[in-house]
């Protein structure tokens, strides 16, 4: 298909099981709308690699992407997520719900949880409830739970939470997720 200018208006016309190629580049707020969302249907978002394909939803005060009953062959590769902003919630960089994925090469960066008092949150950069997949490759680097009282949040995975589902992760790097 043409070339289209933003990774958002590609998600919005994916037909089933659609190939989406991300040219290296900055995705941010300014191009795209957060999160993006894939929903009820089967899509792979090839980038160019985890360090120059970049969506980045510093400042959208969103998530960046999300995938919902989403169960087949989807696929994250070569793409950087980072910036996502989840308030009392679960998923700042990537919520995976009911939904199936290869994650391989991409990398989870400064995805931020904010909770206060009595709150749940879980998965900075990623969380995955009731979802099945492989993660090859990945990096997962500064995700934070934060909140007013942290010692009264519950939750946690500052990297990666994995809610009811099975999970292979190999060849990955964990750094300073808290």
């Amino acid at each position: 298909g043409a070339a289209l200018r933003s990774v958002t208006r590609a998600v919005q016309l994916a037909a089933l099981r659609a190939r989406i190629h991300v040219a290296s580049g900055l995705y941010d707020k300014n191009v795209e709308t957060f999160p993006l969302t894939i929903q009820e249907k089967v899509v792979q978002i090839l980038g160019e690699g985890g360090d120059t394909t970049i969506l980045d939803a510093n400042g959208a005060n969103a998530r960046t992407i999300q995938f919902v009953d989403s169960v087949g062959d989807n696929r994250l590769s070569g793409i950087s997520v980072r910036g996502g902003v989840r308030n009392e919630d679960v998923g700042a960089g990537l919520l995976l719900r009911a939904s199936t994925m290869l994650i391989e090469d991409s990398s989870f960066v400064s995805n931020r949880m904010n909770g206060a008092w009595g709150d749940y949150s879980y998965g900075s950069g990623i969380c995955a409830e009731r979802s099945s997949g492989v993660i090859e490759d990945g990096r997962f680097e500064y995700n934070t739970m934060r909140g007013d009282d942290c010692n009264a949040c519950f939750g946690g995975g500052g990297g990666i939470a994995f809610l009811d589902g099975y999970w292979l992760v190999h060849r990955s790097v964990f750094l300073g997720n808290v």
